[in-house]
């Protein structure tokens, strides 16, 4: 069974790489997955785990990891 987790992240500036520079939600397998998105920095905490119903992971409007768009929409994003 899938789960699909959501993780609070910190995201780099995207000119000057500083740190802790942005706040996001992300929808990700693990914290590993998480680390995948672009500009990112650590993961604060684990918000929890949403399902494994695709339809809720799209209904959320939150951002996703590419192996979840995968998972979820079949195709690389």
């Amino acid at each position: 069974m899938t789960t699909y987790n959501v993780y609070e992240i910190y995201t780099k500036h995207p000119i000057s790489g500083e740190g802790a520079w942005d706040i996001m939600s992300v929808i990700a397998f693990s914290e590993e997955d998480a680390a995948t998105v672009k500009g990112f920095d650590k993961v604060i905490y684990k918000e929890g785990s949403m399902s494994n119903s695709k339809s809720a992971v799209i209904a959320s409007g939150l951002a996703v990891t590419e192996a979840v768009y995968k998972s979820v929409y079949g195709v690389a994003a």
